[in-house]
């Protein structure tokens, strides 16, 4: 029998944690959190409510989402070092897909990720987007370097771009 590890969720930290940030910073880590969740009920649902909700509310609904989705304290201090380093940045993949769009620059996908060949100028605008530091390099079979975006790629606003 193969026994998974299980990551101590302390909610009490995390929710006395979470009561310091303001709300627009509440506001745009739960943004994140749901929109880059794997389950489409959490980005769907997320979507119906985040409107109505006040700091208790949004502290709430990260806490559980923490609880549903193991994640522990260490990863709310990375998420939270990633948002104070972000400010005045991009911070919405749909945004940032617009941005590679009026910019003419090459890209691709897979499902929802986009690619981004990697150029100066893809550099440049990667770099201000918030999530910068979890993007990843790689090459493809032909040699040439990609960034890959995750959860970037919409075909809807491909569709608006390319008519």
């Amino acid at each position: 029998m193969v026994q998974l590890f299980k990551a101590n969720v302390d909610t009490d930290k995390i929710e006395k944690d979470l009561n310091k940030w303001r709300g627009s910073e509440l506001s745009s880590l739960a943004d994140y959190l749901y929109s880059t969740s794997d389950e489409p009920d959490d980005r769907s649902g997320w979507e119906d409510i985040k409107d109505n909700m006040d700091k208790n509310s949004l502290v709430s609904a990260i806490v559980e989402f923490f609880k549903d989705h193991n994640l522990t304290y260490g990863e709310l201090q990375g998420m939270k070092r990633i948002h104070k380093a972000s400010k005045g940045k991009i911070d919405d993949p749909s945004e940032l897909f617009k941005q590679v769009l009026e910019m003419g620059l090459n890209y691709d996908h897979h499902a929802s990720d986009l690619y981004i060949e990697d150029t100066p100028k893809a550099v440049e605008l990667l770099k201000r987007y918030a999530y910068w530091a979890s993007l990843e390099r790689f090459l493809d079979s032909d040699k040439v370097a990609w960034w890959d975006v995750p959860f970037a790629y919409d075909r809807t606003i491909e569709k608006k771009y390319k008519k």
